[in-house]
């Protein structure tokens, strides 16, 4: 078993470039700068985001490097294009809201779809860097930025990686908000990490912004208790086949709850 381990933990360290040495009390692991890493990777200038004084510069570096490429965020964001579609044509709302949009990967997907749509998001950088690509975005906090709108105005809105961020009650009045601004036939779209996939759960602190994380049937519970109807849920960004899962759920590092507003 110890010696199945080492070598799983030599190929995942030539597959990333770390470098793992034995010791004789563990392993050290070692690898490039994770801060030159997310300079490199940043599609904003270096200037913007190296101001080591700004907190929003860390978490901006700090997710670019974790979250993922932008084109591997729309490859996964992409599933949930079918539901917006059906909801842009149905639904009488005037456009889309992402809630906490951050770089604006579903944004651009929206705007390929001819789906009018707009973001906000408190991150000044996450905001600038929307702004430079096209896309209608506001900073402020979702919440707030909500209570503006006129009721049911939007076709939908989604939220992504954004809940486990949050504490409950916040949730609450988020989701409450929200199905009083949506259009009748508009959908929503809350996707989180998946607390029921034991490797997901295990890098869940990786972000010191997490407050906690929400399973997938509380979401779905607090949905219907909001009002949203057909409320379903969807596992995504499957983990290595080669780990063995005693449940399906267990197999999926997201999930989403997605539902509609089907009466007023």
């Amino acid at each position: 078993m110890i010696d199945r381990w080492m070598n799983y933990l030599f190929r995942f360290a030539k597959k990333t470039g770390n470098r793992i040495v034995p010791l004789s009390s563990g392993e050290y692991c070692s690898g490039d700068s994770y801060v030159r890493e997310a300079l490199a990777k940043s599609p904003l200038k270096v200037s913007k985001v190296q101001d080591r004084s700004d907190d929003g510069s860390f978490y901006y570096l700090f997710e670019n490097l974790f979250r993922g490429s932008m084109e591997e965020i729309k490859r996964r964001q992409s599933i949930y294009l079918p539901y917006v579609r059906e909801a842009s044509v149905r639904s009488q709302g005037s456009f889309f809201l992402d809630a906490g949009c951050g770089r604006g990967e579903f944004l651009e997907l929206l705007k390929g779809q001819g789906v009018p749509a707009k973001g906000v998001d408190i991150s000044r950088i996450n905001v600038e860097r929307v702004q430079e690509m096209g896309g209608e975005v506001v900073l402020s906090d979702a919440l707030e930025y909500l209570e503006t709108l006129e009721d049911d105005s939007l076709i939908g809105l989604s939220m992504f990686q954004v809940i486990e961020h949050l504490g409950f009650e916040q949730i609450h009045q988020l989701l409450k908000m929200a199905f009083k601004k949506m259009s009748l036939h508009g959908v929503i779209i809350v996707e989180s990490v998946n607390p029921y996939c034991s490797m997901a759960l295990g890098r869940f602190y990786l972000d010191p912004t997490h407050q906690r994380p929400y399973a997938p049937d509380l979401m779905k519970f607090t949905l219907e208790w909001h009002g949203f109807e057909q409320v379903g849920i969807i596992y995504s960004s499957p983990v290595l086949r080669r780990v063995h899962f005693t449940k399906v759920a267990g197999k999926y590092q997201d999930y989403a709850v997605v539902g509609r507003k089907i009466n007023l």
